[in-house]
């Protein structure tokens, strides 16, 4: 939430408090739970942090995850040849409210997937005529993609997209 220094010094203890607890080895639930309580410690700014959090289990493709408010990731299925969001219930954000309990979900990622993950400052981006990029065109912009390119190529198209959409603006 919020721009400026203090946003992007929040947003960096998230981050440095997350990865600390799950070097620790502990779930994401149990991650997510320990980080919003020290989050909402002293948060006289009243700043919250989404995030979206998995654990690949790299030798089966299982994964763990958490979402904390987040947008909703974007599988591609090697098979199919498809994109598809992967929407589940999302729990509060990160320093909204303490105490309050994380619920962790799985799936599994086959060999040659995708698992793409973005903030709302790319399904939110605006152009001239105020119109959003929103999910639809995202989602569409990954589906027309080369899938046999780098994850590095996936991305500088989507920046490149979202940077034509917006123009000027």
């Amino acid at each position: 939430s919020g721009k400026g220094i203090p946003a992007a010094m929040f947003m960096m203890k998230s981050k440095t408090l997350i990865k600390s607890l799950v070097l620790k080895g502990i779930s994401p639930e149990e991650a997510f739970r320990e980080a919003n309580n020290e989050l909402c410690k002293e948060n006289d700014a009243e700043m919250f942090v989404t995030a979206w959090m998995g654990i690949i289990n790299i030798s089966n493709g299982h994964v763990l995850y958490c979402n904390a408010g987040h947008n909703a990731p974007i599988v591609g299925n090697q098979d199919k040849h498809d994109f598809h969001y992967y929407r589940s219930a999302a729990n509060l954000v990160l320093g909204g409210l303490s105490d309050v309990p994380y619920k962790q979900g799985e799936f599994k990622l086959n060999e040659g997937d995708t698992i793409f993950l973005y903030t709302d400052g790319v399904t939110e981006a605006t152009n001239s005529e105020k119109q959003l990029y929103g999910e639809d065109r995202l989602l569409t912009c990954l589906q027309n993609m080369d899938r046999s390119q780098s994850m590095e190529y996936l991305c500088c198209e989507v920046i490149g997209d979202v940077g034509r959409f917006v123009g000027d603006v």
